[in-house]
């Protein structure tokens, strides 16, 4: 990381960790405050991802309960209601899955 990556935030977070770490090597202490900040980036990165993970599965476990009562049952005697209301919570689950696999770089 560099500072020209670094928000306006994060530059000002770096001037007010220089007067606390400065003494001789200002190039170390410039390095460990950009592996700060990369750090909190991460973080807040996968705290985020972490939510997606949460829905979807969250909405797998109530399509899955939706479902439970037909199970061994054709098709046809699902009550289309049923069908689509597990459609729409496994498009819920796909798409934050999407946007987990986005955060986290895997697509």
């Amino acid at each position: 990381m560099t500072l020209q990556q670094c928000t306006k935030k994060e530059l000002l977070y770096i001037f007010e960790q220089l007067p606390q770490r400065y003494m001789f090597k200002l190039d170390y202490y410039i390095n460990s405050i950009l592996s700060d900040i990369e750090y909190q980036r991460e973080t807040k990165k996968i705290d985020e991802a972490g939510k997606f993970a949460e829905i979807a599965f969250s909405k797998r476990k109530e399509y899955a309960r939706l479902l439970k009562p037909y199970e061994g049952k054709k098709f046809a005697d699902v009550p289309m209601d049923i069908l689509k209301k597990a459609d729409s919570l496994m498009k819920e689950a796909q798409k934050a899955d999407k946007e987990y696999r986005k955060l986290m770089d895997m697509q």
